[in-house]
């Protein structure tokens, strides 16, 4: 069976949403998984939900919550910033 390498740079692209948030002073009480997605919070409060995709960047983050999709605006356009090696953008 073949290494999928979108897992490691799918949870590692969580990480880093998480941790901007963590450092801009939100706190995510719960943290879940299904098989094609993670949250962080309570859905339908403060929360953000990364969905797994196929094409790069692997993951997509969604909220309801507007300073947090201020947030997750500015963590894409880092990840646009800095390419991943192995990836198709290097």
């Amino acid at each position: 069976m073949a290494l999928d390498r979108r897992r490691p740079l799918r949870l590692l692209a969580a990480d880093w949403l998480k941790k901007f948030a963590t450092d801009s002073g939100f706190d995510f009480k719960q943290q879940g998984n299904g098989k094609d997605s993670l949250t962080f919070g309570v859905p339908g409060e403060s929360a953000i939900e990364v969905r797994f995709i196929d094409g790069e960047p692997f993951v997509e983050f969604h909220t309801e919550v507007p300073a947090l999709q201020r947030l997750i605006d500015g963590t894409q356009q880092r990840q646009l910033k800095m390419p991943i090696a192995g990836s198709s953008a290097t």
